[in-house]
């Protein structure tokens, strides 16, 4: 609503089931901006070269956040290496903090989540995750700092969970525009977003919520350049990954 009224262009908001799918929309042309997961942006880049991230967001006053592995309070795990032969669930292959920066976690430890693990599950989404881990259905899952913050607010859930590893610090989500949109519009989107911020009352009831967002930064190609790598770590490729998977 903010954004069509800035810009006098009315904009649709779209939601995807996954980030695969998100990527197709892009191809397909069906969606001119896309808010993607730091690796889901490094993996649609590889396919569209001429996506441009604009800008990343702020929340609670940093550009990055922490991947978590998490048990339930109870279960005696202490450890990643006491889920051993346990069930394990990340959010998606296209996920940094539900899936590669756990993955790098894992590979540093010289466990290989294949291996390790009698069973690996997709949740999908980051709620999801932590629900199966609340409920029993997996020993142990993949999530990141504000979807545990959230949880752990919930009156069922209450504070049940234990962090049992942390991740690296992680880039936040891309905001890109797609090679459909005019350079010129993209600019301007773009400083619209930059000058959105919770330093005034608009900026508050526009960017209130569960995420805690402070406000837009601006970032390049190049902000990512650490997800590669992380990638590179462990030897993932998503598009040979996704493919292999249908």
């Amino acid at each position: 609503e903010y954004l069509s009224k800035a810009l006098n262009i009315q904009v649709k908001l779209v939601f995807s089931k996954n980030y695969s799918s998100l990527a197709q929309l892009i191809k397909q042309g069906k969606i001119e901006l896309a808010v993607l997961s730091p690796f889901a942006y490094v993996e649609a880049k590889k396919m569209h070269a001429d996506l441009v991230p604009l800008v990343t967001h702020i929340a609670d006053g940093s550009s990055t956040y922490v991947g978590y592995i998490v048990t339930r309070i109870g279960r005696g795990i202490e450890n990643v290496r006491e889920l051993k032969d346990k069930t394990f669930a990340f959010v998606d292959r296209q996920s940094a903090s539900g899936f590669l920066y756990p993955q790098a976690y894992l590979a540093r430890e010289g466990l290989v989540a294949d291996e390790h693990f009698k069973k690996i599950r997709f949740a999908g989404n980051h709620a999801k995750v932590l629900e199966w881990v609340h409920k029993g259905y997996v020993d142990a899952g993949a999530t990141y700092s504000t979807a545990l913050k959230l949880a752990s607010g919930d009156v069922e859930a209450g504070s049940g969970f234990k962090v049992i590893a942390k991740t690296g610090r992680i880039p936040y989500d891309a905001y890109c525009a797609s090679g459909a949109v005019d350079p010129k519009l993209a600019l301007e989107i773009k400083e619209i977003l930059m000058n959105l911020s919770t330093r005034d009352e608009i900026g508050r009831q526009v960017l209130g919520g569960a995420i805690s967002i402070n406000g837009f930064v601006e970032v390049d190609d190049v902000h990512y350049d650490e997800v590669r790598d992380v990638a590179r770590l462990i030897q993932v490729d998503l598009v040979k990954t996704v493919d292999s998977a249908k």
